[in-house]
């Protein structure tokens, strides 16, 4: 029986700034969590197409997105 293993990919954004643009190469409409240092960060997430995203927050911030 073979194993399937999910795609994921690991956003960083070292500069703060409103909107995230993430390309992510998954070939799929990945969940996405957003996180600036131990904390959880909301913001609207768009999906461009399979392999692009946008994510809109309220205000500039840094941190990672993590696309899954």
């Amino acid at each position: 029986v073979g194993v399937s293993t999910d795609k994921h990919y690991r956003h960083e954004q070292n500069v703060a700034i409103p909107v995230w643009t993430v390309y992510h190469n998954l070939d799929k409409y990945p969940s996405v969590q957003t996180r600036f240092l131990d904390s959880t960060m909301y913001g609207k997430v768009e999906h461009i197409n399979k392999n692009t995203l946008k994510i809109t927050f309220c205000q500039p911030c840094k941190g990672v997105a993590d696309c899954n």
